[in-house]
């Protein structure tokens, strides 16, 4: 299955074949926006913004059986910021676990009931809510993976757009929003890398542009008369 994961801080040999591929070739270049927070420098042009949100929690595969789990605890609290909702329901912020290098989960305590916790990935939760997931981090620091704190997951692709390179080859760039962040944090990375290591987002971005040309299309054909 591949990895979801992006290494935001390229080898040398990873920089010295992307510099090949130049970058977008185009008058409007991307800007360089807020990244996430404590991440080196990406190696892809980078924009602002973008459109809807593409990506929900069904083509992100489950990996909550795989891996070493290393738990963090929170402080013991009952601050409104640590409240959120998912799945129609309210929880608690309790702490969290990585499962997987690179791979985030909260545990969340139901509010208001005596059922277990639940242990839910990162991405489900901002699939589900993103609005909740975004203010719990900017009341509590989004945890950081200490082994590696370059390693940051795929939640979306955004938009794409055709460019050249410097030999006048064409190619695909798309538009990355990645887990734990909003779309103002994104990157600009090459179609055959996230191909590599986020295929099923990938599919879902290309599968959704195909239902909205042929769903143009279709209004756009006039209806045959029947004949009498």
């Amino acid at each position: 299955m591949a990895s979801l994961i992006r290494i935001l801080n390229p080898s040398s040999t990873e920089q010295a074949h992307q510099s090949e591929e130049a970058l977008p070739n185009e008058a409007e270049q991307p800007e360089e926006p807020a990244r996430p927070s404590g991440s080196a420098s990406p190696t892809a042009p980078m924009s602002p913004g973008g459109p809807t949100l593409m990506g929900n929690a069904n083509s992100l595969p489950d990996r909550s059986g795989h891996g070493a789990s290393t738990r963090e605890p929170q402080l013991n609290t009952t601050d409104a910021n640590q409240l959120v909702h998912y799945n129609g329901r309210k929880w608690e912020y309790e702490s969290y676990e990585w499962l997987e290098a690179g791979i985030l989960s909260l545990n969340l305590k139901p509010v208001g009931s005596n059922s277990a916790n639940e242990l839910v990935r990162e991405a489900y939760l901002q699939s589900d809510n993103p609005d909740q997931l975004l203010r719990l981090w900017k009341a509590t620091p989004r945890p950081v993976y200490v082994p590696d704190p370059s390693l940051y997951e795929i939640f979306a692709v955004l938009r794409h757009r055709e460019v050249k390179n410097g030999k006048g080859e064409r190619a695909i760039w798309l538009q990355v929003q990645w887990t734990g962040f909003s779309k103002k944090d994104t990157t600009w990375e090459a179609e055959a890398y996230v191909k590599q290591v986020a295929s099923g987002v990938l599919n879902e971005y290309w599968s959704k542009k195909r239902a909205k040309r042929t769903a143009k299309i279709s209004k756009r054909v006039r209806p045959q008369r029947q004949a009498r």
